[in-house]
């Protein structure tokens, strides 16, 4: 992770099964401004997304998971 962005993790209110959760992951990483999105192999309820917080923020982040009908949260 380079100084410039910033990593969140990401708390997914819906239980996606893999191929779901993988093309959520590539279709953040698609988005301008996101460098990674990551499944969690021990959470199917968690991806990590590094982002770059001048291009992309949470709220952003959020909005996007949204629109692919997904209800998420940041973890704190």
């Amino acid at each position: 992770m380079s100084a410039d962005t910033r990593q969140v993790s990401i708390r997914l209110a819906e239980t996606l099964d893999h191929s779901a959760r993988e093309e959520l992951a590539v279709r953040l990483e698609h988005q301008p401004g996101i460098e990674l999105a990551l499944l969690d192999p021990d959470d199917s309820h968690r991806l990590k997304v590094t982002y770059h917080p001048g291009r992309f923020s949470t709220t952003t982040l959020l909005d996007f998971i949204s629109l692919h009908g997904v209800h998420a949260t940041v973890d704190e």
